[in-house]
């Protein structure tokens, strides 16, 4: 478990039905993701909107979508995971995805 990036403290840890969430100055994180603030939440929640129909259309596998889109981010595939993104790469999956499926 990381500590704040802020305070450098422990984060409280809450049990809720996503699994524990942990917080601590305004930022908070599921499971052991980073502590973000909530603009990395809302533009990562947007880009699952728009990248997760891609695979769950069947036009092709989930991991051939990622594969592509690590491919277009410039990560190497086992890397390209929202909860690992910041804001302005979540952002940026929203435009990829558009590429992939209009």
């Amino acid at each position: 478990m990381t500590d704040c990036p802020i305070c450098h403290a422990t984060p409280t840890v809450t049990q809720t039905r996503y699994g524990p969430r942990r917080s601590c100055c305004g930022l908070w994180a599921w499971g052991d993701a980073p502590l973000v603030d909530a603009e990395t939440h809302e533009a990562r929640r947007n880009a699952h909107e728009a990248f997760d129909p891609i695979w769950k259309s069947g036009r092709m596998t989930r991991s051939v979508a990622y594969s592509r889109l690590a491919y277009k981010l410039g990560l190497e595939p086992a890397a390209c995971h929202m909860k690992q993104m910041d804001a302005a790469t979540a952002r940026r999956v929203v435009e990829i995805a558009k590429e992939f499926y209009p």
